[in-house]
């Protein structure tokens, strides 16, 4: 867990000292809660997600802490990314993006994830498409263990990442929540015959900059199989701050 403190230390102490000179910048917390056939009977987590804004650019960041298994796997994931937006007319915005996701997967193998995203919204709609590419990696302390001719890093093929999501109320509404269809979360990527469907609600305080939302997702085991067995689900309820 040690050598995760730092670049995480590193990255809050810029969004601190970047809030006083930034046009804007957003902090927000969650836990989440869930469960699949491989974390049972349930798992839990907790973490940050922050966004800084400076003119037409967007950084973003989050990071996931493991709660219910911290002596096996404490730190679960972090991403950031990189956007930048294009108003292209009222009411439709162009957002491209590259990410990049990290995760400890086990204790022995650790997963690597980085791409491009091209998000387009128009009034209630919106559309995510992009290109990533995964690799995972082998530690080296079991590397070793092994022939040293082994490779320590394995590749897949490039994916496509997308999602489509709809808005039932206008944008400047306090209360709204919206449906999608993607193959991609947070700290989740898929692939692209593995859609998922998920839902997102929140709630804007009047007077305040405070937004509590709260998301629900569910996965099955895959589109073209046979039988879509029932895979897991997951729920996560949050609240963020923007400064502007």
């Amino acid at each position: 867990m040690n050598k995760f403190l730092i670049p995480l230390i590193i990255v809050l102490l810029i969004s601190v000292a970047s809030s006083t000179s930034l046009a804007q910048i957003s902090f927000g917390t969650y836990s989440t809660i869930g469960t699949n056939p491989i974390e049972k009977p349930v798992f839990v987590s907790t973490g940050i997600n922050s966004t800084i804004g400076y003119k037409s650019f967007i950084f973003n960041y989050k990071f996931d802490l493991n709660l219910t298994s911290r002596k096996t796997i404490p730190f679960n994931a972090i991403t950031t990314l990189l956007g930048y937006q294009l108003q292209i007319n009222e009411g439709a915005l162009l957002e491209p993006s590259i990410y990049y996701l990290f995760k400890p997967s086990t204790e022995l193998v650790s997963e690597h994830d980085f791409g491009l995203i091209v998000t387009y919204k128009l009034n209630k709609w919106e559309f995510n498409l992009g290109n990533n590419f995964k690799f995972f990696q082998l530690k080296r302390i079991v590397a070793e263990n092994d022939d040293p001719s082994d490779q320590r890093t394995i590749s897949e093929r490039p994916g496509f990442i997308y999602k489509l999501k709809y808005q039932f109320l206008k944008s400047s509404s306090n209360f709204n929540f919206n449906i999608c269809v993607t193959n991609y979360d947070w700290f989740i990527i898929e692939q692209e015959i593995n859609p998922f469907v998920g839902s997102n609600i929140k709630y804007n305080f009047i007077d305040t900059n405070i937004q509590l939302f709260g998301d629900i997702y569910y996965q099955a085991a895959g589109f073209n199989n046979i039988r879509v067995n029932y895979f897991g689900f997951y729920i996560r309820t949050g609240l963020k701050w923007t400064i502007k």
